[in-house]
């Protein structure tokens, strides 16, 4: 803040928490600054207690890149970002950085007709508009002129988007790797997304679909063709303990709902499951049960499992692996400290076991 000033908007950061206020600021030094606050009354605090910033004058708050900005501090980033959210522009570039908020909606902002122009202003070295798709394409692009790998980070909190970001990278790359077999290979990558989703995905306080595990996909692409050749995905940090514990309001993998509501379908009978409330991992009595949208969801895991190339046969090995650990979450241990045995197994569906 400038010394001797008066009349010219800051942000106050409030002690002990997060919030910025809107200020008017009257008078300031070094010693101390006095500023009306939204509610009309006026404080003298010294200088040295107080956070204060400038806020960016009216015709740079609402900007497709924040470094267009004079002031690019927490305050004035939130305010831009807001604004720009509230006219439904959920993507915002600070530099080569994209901030995207989950606007918690469909949005008739991707499709072939957005990616086009945005290949059109790529292609043509123009400021291309802030969205996921400008974030691949000139990845796409700067591979195909260097001949160099090209990586790209989505990073956010839980609920921010970042599974849905990245299936709009992939699909952006599907479609403009060209050759039918190269869509193909990028089609199967992106057919396993209901895989990984069911396998390493669970309802959270926060996030119906909560990726609890992190996920590395390396793209395979010819940088002088563009066809893509191949891909592979590497999961790490999946969290296990959610295998054997839920929280209250919460719910294990997708996988386990997904099995029991749909325990009469042909994969999963031979399973011989319980409605999900029945199992004691998925915490029945505090957790969130079952729905019909997980057996819709089961139908899609299967589809993508045939996609991908796996039969039927590991199919139902795989579900039997799954169902395996629901019955076992249900097994308990009796004292028979008095027989031969320490201790004898007791289970609802024992048979189901042996």
């Amino acid at each position: 803040m400038q010394s001797g000033g008066g009349g010219g908007e800051a942000w106050l950061r409030v002690s002990d928490e997060r919030v910025w206020i809107l200020v008017r600021i009257i008078h300031s030094d070094s010693a101390q600054i006095t500023f009306t606050s939204e509610d009309g009354q006026t404080h003298t605090f010294p200088a040295s207690q107080l956070n204060l910033c400038a806020r960016n004058p009216q015709n740079l708050r609402d900007v497709d890149n924040l470094v267009s900005a004079p002031y690019a501090d927490e305050a004035n980033v939130v305010e831009a970002v807001e604004l720009r959210y509230g006219r439904k522009n959920i993507y915002t570039f600070s530099g080569p950085v994209l901030i995207a908020v989950n606007p918690w909606s469909p949005l008739s902002i991707y499709g072939d007709d957005v990616q086009q122009a945005i290949d059109s202003e790529v292609r043509s070295r123009q400021d291309a508009m802030p969205h996921i798709y400008t974030i691949a394409a000139k990845s796409f692009s700067l591979m195909q002129r260097t001949g160099k790998r090209q990586s790209i980070l989505i990073s956010g909190e839980s609920g921010a988007g970042k599974t849905e970001s990245t299936k709009f990278v992939m699909n952006y790359l599907a479609s403009a790797c060209g050759t039918s077999a190269a869509k193909e290979t990028a089609q199967q990558v992106l057919q396993s997304n209901p895989i990984l989703e069911a396998f390493g995905n669970a309802k959270t306080l926060r996030n119906d679909n909560s990726s609890r595990f992190g996920k590395y996909i390396d793209m395979m692409i010819d940088h002088s063709t563009g066809a893509m050749s191949g891909c592979a995905i590497r999961t790490y940090l999946l969290e296990r303990l959610r295998v054997t514990r839920v929280a209250p309001g919460e719910r294990g993998f997708h996988i386990f709902y997904q099995l029991t509501q749909s325990r009469d379908s042909p994969l999963a009978s031979e399973c011989q499951l319980l409605p999900s409330t029945s199992f004691a991992c998925l915490n029945p009595k505090h957790s969130v049960a079952g729905t019909a949208a997980d057996a819709a969801a089961f139908s899609q895991t299967v589809r993508a499992f045939t996609l991908t190339g796996i039969s039927e046969t590991q199919q139902m090995q795989i579900f039997k692996i799954v169902s395996g650990i629901l019955h076992l979450s249900n097994l308990e241990f009796i004292d028979n400290s008095g027989g031969d045995n320490g201790c004898e197994p007791r289970h609802p569906q024992i048979d189901v076991l042996q």
